[in-house]
């Protein structure tokens, strides 16, 4: 029995899910707050290998249980986990306890994963241990599924000139994910159309942003709906201050869709030679991105899906996981 373990339920874990149940029997946890501790422990503890999705403080019950029986365990690097913000009070190492418990159970585990480099050079120099357990294994994406599609009315079918996906369920999310920028960024640009998936109007009042008259807040999409969306703008907007390695990005330009992104965690090596790359936090730099974004030629949405489909294919994170899992349980392939 494997078990993965988490705090969130997001659709690249659950793309991990996918592969892991592709490998053998596997019990998925997504559990947080004081009583989820002992539940991860137990579970842990009656597991082949057990991983946690996140560096989290619930890292460390996994660990110790997996242990305690003699079993393998892994915790996957994603994002907070490896970052310390304290000009919009994000990361978890802004926290003393939990940077202390973190920390051992990182010392404590078999592996470690990070999706990007820039995560684990982060990681390794904000808890002061060599991880020498750890590597770099981007999270994987379907370029049959995020695609082009005819059907869409092309590049400007939807009468979208901009868009950004981001969940906004919190002040400090919607500043992580340079939601304010965003905005900021519409409001100069009232000429244009912008599109922000993952907040509706609701949510962005209940944490505080105020979108301009140009911009259309809808809520979260099942993966159809978003592919059209992704399909049908011209330019897709990654404003973040801190990425691991942005999923939305990925998808965006595997269905041939330019982008502007900010310089941060994995968002340059998403990009490549493509696109337009602008400094975070800094909205004069956004607003020119978006022009010269919108000024791209027209074969720039075919160059990024093809590097993004060459570098981050699903595939790879399979059979990476799927050996990594078998090498652990010493199963003969």
């Amino acid at each position: 029995m494997l078990l993965l373990s988490t705090t969130v339920s997001r659709s690249f874990i659950r793309e991990d899910l996918a592969i892991f149940r592709g490998i053998g029997e596997t019990r998925f946890l997504c559990a947080f707050g004081p009583l989820a501790i002992p539940r991860i422990y137990y579970h842990a503890s009656r597991s082949s290998l057990a991983v946690s999705w996140f560096a989290s403080v619930y890292a460390l019950p996994l660990v110790l249980g997996a242990a305690s029986v003699g079993a393998p365990s892994v915790i996957i690097v994603g994002g907070a986990d490896a970052a310390a913000m304290p000009e919009i009070g994000y990361g978890l190492w802004l926290n003393p306890r939990k940077g202390r418990i973190v920390r051992s159970a990182l010392r404590r585990a078999t592996k470690v994963l990070a999706v990007n480099q820039r995560l684990l050079d982060s990681l390794r120099e904000l808890s002061g241990l060599p991880l020498e357990n750890a590597s770099v294994v981007p999270t994987g994406y379907d370029p049959d599924f995020w695609s082009p599609g005819e059907d869409e009315g092309g590049p400007n079918g939807g009468g979208r000139d901009v868009l950004c996906v981001a969940s906004c369920d919190a002040h400090r999310r919607g500043l992580v994910k340079g939601i304010d920028l965003y905005l900021e960024a519409a409001a100069r640009l009232p000429e244009l159309r912008f599109t922000l998936v993952g907040a509706d109007p609701s949510a962005l009042r209940s944490s505080r942003f105020v979108p301009p008259p140009n911009v259309e807040a809808i809520g979260e999409l099942p993966r159809e709906e978003l592919r059209r969306y992704y399909r049908s703008t011209r330019l897709y907007c990654q404003p973040s201050r801190h990425e691991g390695l942005p999923n939305a990005l990925c998808e965006a330009l595997l269905c041939g869709t330019p982008a502007v992104a900010t310089d941060v965690g994995g968002t340059p090596s998403v990009l490549g030679n493509t696109g337009v790359l602008i400094p975070p936090a800094n909205v004069d730099a956004l607003v020119e991105g978006i022009r010269d974004g919108l000024r791209l030629p027209d074969d720039e949405g075919t160059r990024g899906r093809r590097h993004v489909a060459h570098t981050f294919p699903l595939e790879h994170r399979r059979h990476t996981l799927t050996r990594m899992v078998n090498e652990e349980l010493r199963i003969e392939n």
